[in-house]
Formats: C-alpha cells, sequence, structure tokens
C-alpha cells in the first residue's frame, strides 16, 4: 500500500482520511525563526492554532492536513510537529519554492534547473532540519507558484 511522508514518519494511504490540501499554519519571512527568537515562540505559536482549529478539526473528521507554506514564507517543521502531535492530526510538509517576486532568495535566481531539483529530492529523501529537537522532517509534497 502507498504511504504518505508526513512530519511525524510515513502514514498509510488508509489512514490519511479527510485532506485539507492548501493551508498554511503561518507565514512570515524565511528567517523569522532566527531574527526574532524572542518574538517567535514555536509553542505559543503550536498553541494558538490548535486553540483556533481544534474544534473545527474535530467537528469535521479532519484527519490529515498539507501544509503548502514555501521556506521562503516561514516553513517551520517544528511548528508542523507540535501541531500533529497536540491535534492528532497527519500534517504533510512541503518542498519547493515561492515566486521570486515575493522573495526567493537571490542565490536561487542564478541556479540551473537541475540545482532546483536535486534541493527538493534531498528535502524529500534526507529531511530538513528544524524539526522537535533539531530532528530531519522530510517534506512530502512539491510547491511552488509562479511570478
Amino acid at each position: 500500500m502507498a504511504t504518505a511522508k508526513t512530519v511525524l514518519g510515513e502514514v498509510q494511504q488508509n489512514q490519511l482520511g479527510r485532506t485539507l490540501c492548501h493551508e498554511h499554519l503561518i507565514l512570515t519571512y524565511g528567517a523569522a525563526k532566527e531574527n526574532f527568537p524572542y518574538e517567535y515562540n514555536v509553542q505559543t505559536l503550536a498553541d494558538q492554532v490548535v486553540a483556533n482549529a481544534s474544534k473545527a478539526i474535530q467537528v469535521s473528521g479532519i484527519k490529515t492536513m498539507v501544509d503548502v507554506t514555501a521556506k521562503e514564507l516561514g516553513r517551520d517543521v517544528e511548528l508542523m510537529q507540535l501541531v500533529a502531535q497536540k491535534l492528532s492530526i497527519n500534517v504533510i510538509a512541503p518542498t519547493g519554492f515561492y515566486r521570486q517576486s515575493a522573495g526567493i532568495a537571490d542565490y536561487w535566481i542564478y541556479q540551473e534547473e537541475d540545482e532546483y531539483e536535486e534541493f527538493m529530492v534531498r528535502e524529500i529523501t534526507d529531511g530538513v532540519s528544524g524539526g522537535i529537537n533539531n530532528a530531519k522532517v522530510k517534506c512530502g509534497e512539491i510547491g511552488r507558484a509562479h511570478g
């Protein structure tokens, strides 16, 4: 049976259930967590998401959400893991890039297509750092926006 990569590990396809396919747990700029550690508290953010979403998740029977927040928009795999644990849902993290006009890092503007591919494959197969206890989290979907 097919599986999906979630922020807490692989899940069998039949365990995904009702799914929200385009969500953002947070939208900020990519370095917000590092630049403002005294204001950016991942535990507080997770508690806010849970307080705002728990009833709706239960009532609607949501079992999985796909977070499409690109790295440039503040993708936070630790936040995703905490929310997944607290709400007892599957959360799928993205790899990919947001549109250039909205802040893709200058480095990527000058790269070849195969370097984009290698980066995304690495985030899917090896994972990204920054999870709970700095664990690596494997991305389970590819997102990108035009522009």
